[in-house]
């Protein structure tokens, strides 16, 4: 976001002029663009913050503070835009990628125990370099049409996290396995979500609808891979504790 940001507003004087379709996606209206910028930053210093393991509440409060623009852009066209015929795509969109993760972030206070913390900031760079870096180089090089919407991108991305997952597993003895795959599916089922209810979106396009109903089945299958391992995990947690068994005397 920052970067089409910038790139439609012509800071990058040394670059050719955006595509229309990256133009157009870039948020307009009341709040002006420097707005964005704060949003698309704000993401990744929450980020940081919580990996860093200290800084809880300051994460909790600047994440919920940059969902704030995004409900102010919905509601200042009113339903008309949000809901343009069946549509629920923007609305999904806010509720499912901005309110939920803000209010996942809960389950995170001062009695955490503290989580290994350069994994997550390797991860952060790393899907800058593998996702974002590739895709916005399809899209200015004009094979737009290769890109997934948001939803797409988030099942696949989901599917893909979950195939790498799949021999820990399956893997009896991979320590915490069981956490990531309840984690994958928690994921997998949002994503799939999302996919579902952006379908109103496309209404109009029997192509585009049967694309999105392939993407949400390739997320189906590669979750199903960890679901067991998934529903193990859940099981050993409400499991209660075994009694600890004397030897008489």
């Amino acid at each position: 976001m920052l970067l089409l940001t910038a790139w439609s507003r012509r800071v990058f004087s040394w670059v050719p002029v955006p595509p229309a379709r990256l133009a157009a996606g870039t948020p307009a209206g009341l709040l002006p663009p420097t707005v964005w910028w704060l949003v698309a930053d704000a993401w990744v210093v929450s980020f940081v913050a919580l990996a860093f393991g200290r800084y809880y509440r300051t994460a909790q409060v600047i994440a919920a503070l940059g969902i704030v623009p995004d409900l102010v852009w919905l509601l200042q066209g009113g339903f008309t835009r949000a809901f343009h015929g069946p549509s629920l795509g923007p609305w999904a969109f806010w509720v499912l990628l901005n309110l939920a993760p803000v209010l996942a972030m809960t389950a995170f206070h001062r009695d955490t125990p503290p989580d290994a913390r350069w994994p997550w900031l390797l991860a952060l760079v790393t899907a800058y370099l593998l996702v974002a870096v590739p895709l916005t180089a399809l899209q200015t090089s004009g094979h737009s049409a290769w890109v997934p919407d948001t939803a797409g991108l988030f099942c696949v991305l989901t599917a893909l996290a979950c195939l790498a997952h799949v021999p820990r597993a399956w893997s009896r003895q991979a320590a915490g396995s069981g956490v990531w795959s309840l984690t994958l599916t928690l994921l997998a089922a949002q994503a799939g979500a999302y996919r579902v209810l952006s379908l109103t979106d496309y209404l109009h396009d029997p192509h585009q609808v049967q694309v999105s109903l392939a993407e949400l089945l390739i997320l189906v299958l590669a979750v199903a891979l960890i679901v067991p391992d998934a529903i193990r995990a859940q099981a050993a947690v409400h499991a209660p504790p075994r009694p600890r068994q004397g030897y008489p005397r």
